[in-house]
C-alpha cells in the first residue's frame, strides 16, 4: 500500500469564547478538499498517473470547547508521505502552515487516530485568508498533492 494513507484524527480544543467570536463558535462547520498534483504551486516531479487524495473535517462546539474530526486519504504517491499540513493561502500561491495534520510514519498508517489542541480561531482564519491541504514526500518536499479547502455550508 505504498503511498496510500488514511488518517482520522479527533481533536478536543479548549478555548475561551470572546464576544466577537461567539456566533462562529456556536455552530458546526464542515470542510473538504480534493487533492491533486496539478494544484501544487511548484509542479511536483515524477508523479504517478492517478495520484490524488481527499481531506474532510468537521468542527463543532462542545461547551466552552471545540471538537474536531478529520480524515485524509492519499493514493499513488511517489513514496511515503513525510508530512501533511493545512496552510493559509489562495490557489496557486504558497502560504504559512496553519496546522500540521501528520508527520512521518503516522501519515502512512491507515485508520490511525490522533488527538491535539489548536486555537479556536482556525476556522475564522481559514475563512478570511483561504486555506489548503498539502501532502509532502521525499521526492516532492515542497508538496506532491494539494487541494483548496471548501466550506460545506
Amino acid at each position: 500500500m505504498r503511498g496510500t494513507a488514511l488518517i482520522t484524527a479527533s481533536l478536543c480544543l479548549a478555548f475561551l469564547t470572546t464576544a466577537g467570536r461567539a456566533a462562529e463558535s456556536a455552530s458546526a462547520v464542515s470542510v473538504s478538499a480534493r487533492l491533486l498534483p496539478a494544484s501544487v504551486a511548484h509542479p511536483p516531479i515524477g508523479v504517478h498517473p492517478g495520484a490524488r487524495g481527499s481531506f474532510s473535517a468537521s468542527f463543532w462546539p462542545l461547551g466552552n470547547m471545540r471538537a474536531a474530526r478529520w480524515a485524509l486519504a492519499t493514493r499513488k504517491l511517489t513514496g511515503p508521505a513525510l508530512t501533511a499540513h493545512i496552510h493559509t493561502g489562495v490557489p496557486g500561491r504558497n502560504g504559512p502552515v496553519l496546522l500540521t495534520l501528520c508527520r512521518a510514519a503516522p501519515c502512512n498508517l491507515g485508520g490511525s487516530s490522533f488527538h491535539a489542541g489548536l486555537p479556536a480561531e482556525i476556522i475564522r482564519t481559514m475563512r478570511l485568508l483561504g486555506a489548503y491541504v498539502d501532502v509532502h514526500t521525499k521526492k516532492n518536499p515542497r508538496g506532491e498533492l494539494r487541494g483548496q479547502i471548501a466550506f460545506d455550508e
